[in-house]
């Protein structure tokens, strides 16, 4: 997935119109028009996926290594294993935790550095980055217009009943611009 296509699932939800509602005017809602905000650089997705496995294993290293060498040794790994185990409350299963350290040492060495960590885990962990096509996004799309539209409805109907009550009325108006920023967001990938 590259971030920011069209198909991708954050481009679904990375426009964020302006919005101003009228409570009590003719118009349910106006919309400007809606600006992209928090833009960060698209990643590929093999940036995506090194930097997980990066994170992942820098972790199991920082979990594991208590001697601080840098290295995680065979016995440090079991005991670490046997902590995650203790804290999920689940028994340790030392024939499994042996067969992933194998993926981790090979070649039986005894202790591994990150690198050797990270293609540990592009094999225990075999991990790749989705795409959603066409008409799976535009199904997406059509649900969250159809949930914004009946809670924009719901929320007019309160404002109607509730009218009356200006502080209400106000706490009403503020949920409703977040819903008709959703609808907005559905305008914008037409």
């Amino acid at each position: 997935m590259i971030v920011g296509s069209d198909n991708s699932t954050r481009n679904l939800f990375s426009y964020m119109p302006r919005v101003s509602v009228s409570v009590f005017g003719e118009g349910k809602y106006e919309k400007t028009t809606g600006e992209l905000v928090n833009t960060v650089p698209a990643k590929t997705d093999d940036q995506l996926l090194a930097e997980l496995y990066d994170r992942t294993a820098q972790q199991t290293l920082d979990d594991a290594d208590i001697d601080g060498d840098g290295l995680m040794s065979k016995d440090e790994y079991m005991a670490a294993q046997k902590r995650l185990a203790d804290a999920d409350n689940r028994i340790f299963d030392i024939d499994a935790a042996e067969e992933r350290w194998s993926t981790f040492d090979p070649t039986g060495k005894g202790a591994i550095d990150k690198d050797e960590i990270i293609e540990g885990l592009k094999i225990l962990l075999p991990l790749n980055v989705g795409h959603l096509d066409a008409d799976m996004a535009e199904r997406i799309r059509a649900q969250a217009l159809e949930a914004s539209k009946e809670a924009l409805q719901n929320f007019q109907d309160a404002i109607d009943a509730e009218s009356k009550k200006p502080a209400m009325a106000e706490t009403i108006k503020t949920t409703i611009a977040g819903q008709a920023s959703l609808l907005s967001l559905y305008d914008e990938f037409k």
